[in-house]
């Protein structure tokens, strides 16, 4: 009987796990997909509304630099006399520099704002440090005909706007050091059509930065990268390009399998590797021109916490019910195979001449009428017996 008792046995314990099992492994399945699902809309909800934030502050830049570019003060200052050191052109030039300084009050954004001659030479220059617009003193200007975006810009057609990739510039406090900005310019032409120099806007980087560490959050690493890999904004700021810039921080070197997909101009999509997830979308301009990516990372460890917790107790009921079940089966095993135990004995003493032991069995079920069965077989087997002796 020990066969029928461990086929017993085993049957019932697996008709006991078996359900709990699939439940067990439907709901980790199910809690997993929620979690990650939950966790790439609260990443996508963070990077969309970083890019509107990015774009909010940009969008504008393009209207600021025309409205410079066809200010009163600008033509009334490019109409006046060339004659220099005329006292006219100078109450013009300071009228100028009054109307740069008030812009650059008013708009925050700008870490610089500059007007440049054919030759190159800064004629107007108002930078921004710390909240303060200050109006550089003529002996600091430069001549900044060797740079490039001078170059670029000088040669564009009237209307037409230069726009820099992300580029260090220099800050005037020495707290900050150079800061990473992107710069506007276009050229200025006069009443008559001549050329006579550019307008350049510098954005200041920062302001960039702070909107990113207002979308920071716990467990959570939020990039701006640019088109080369360097961190505009990092939650380390040692890392972040022009802070600490001689020890070569890169979001090329600390993540290559990423580097794919700084120049990507797609929209917001998501990767994953062993270790982490990862939301990338592109900061586009308004000319479309691709100038960084926005990246949002967090460790799996850190998303399927709660799962393992999960885990834990899942494999607790698993154990219970293991046990369980084994009791019940072996309770429910007793109940079927005892009375087959007991029966067989009886059968076998039948069966080596007790003719006379009555076969009992107390169970009700179909053992029990067995044993009825085998009970009549037993009377008429005793009483063909008497019989034949007579």
């Amino acid at each position: 009987m020990k066969k029928i008792r461990n086929k017993v046995l085993i049957i019932l314990v697996l008709v006991t796990l078996i359900p709990v099992l699939l439940i067990g492994g439907y709901s980790l399945y199910s809690s997993s997909k929620v979690l990650r699902e939950n966790v790439l809309s609260s990443h996508i909800n963070t990077i969309d509304l970083l890019q509107e934030r990015i774009s909010n502050l940009v969008n504008n830049v393009d209207s600021d630099i025309l409205y410079l570019r066809d200010s009163n003060a600008l033509h009334l200052y490019l109409s006046s006399t060339t004659t220099e050191g005329s006292h006219t052109q100078q109450l013009l030039l300071k009228n100028l520099r009054s109307s740069f300084n008030k812009f650059s009050k008013q708009k925050k954004i700008y870490q610089q704002v500059r007007f440049l001659g054919t030759n190159g030479k800064e004629v107007i220059r108002v930078e921004r440090n710390d909240d303060k617009s200050t109006s550089i003193t003529e002996i600091r200007l430069k001549n900044r005909s060797k740079e490039k975006y001078f170059a670029k810009s000088i040669d564009l057609k009237k209307g037409k706007i230069y726009i820099s990739p992300f580029v260090l510039n220099h800050k005037v406090d020495n707290t900050t050091g150079e800061q990473p900005t992107i710069r506007y310019a276009t050229p200025i032409f006069d009443r008559k059509n001549d050329l006579r120099g550019v307008i350049i806007l510098d954005i200041d980087g920062s302001s960039i930065k702070k909107l990113a560490k207002k979308q920071d959050r716990a467990n959570q690493q939020l990039l701006i990268v640019d088109n080369n890999g360097h961190y505009i904004y990092h939650s380390d700021r040692r890392k972040e390009w022009g802070v600490n810039h001689s020890d070569n921080a890169s979001f090329n070197k600390d993540m290559p399998k990423l580097k794919a997909y700084l120049n990507k101009k797609s929209n917001d999509t998501y990767t994953e590797s062993d270790e982490n997830i990862v939301v990338h979308q592109a900061i586009n301009l308004s000319n479309q021109q691709h100038i960084g990516t926005i990246f949002s990372i967090e460790k799996k460890s850190a998303i399927f916490k709660p799962l393992k917790r999960n885990i834990l107790v899942y494999f607790a009921i698993f154990i219970v019910s293991l046990i369980l079940s084994w009791l019940l089966a072996i309770v429910l095993t007793n109940s079927i195979v005892r009375p087959l135990v007991n029966l067989k004995q009886q059968v076998k003493n039948f069966s080596m001449g007790e003719i006379d032991a009555e076969i009992k069995v107390s169970t009700k079920d179909e053992v029990g009428e067995l044993a009825h069965a085998i009970e009549l077989l037993r009377k008429s087997m005793k009483i063909l017996m008497k019989r034949s002796r007579q």
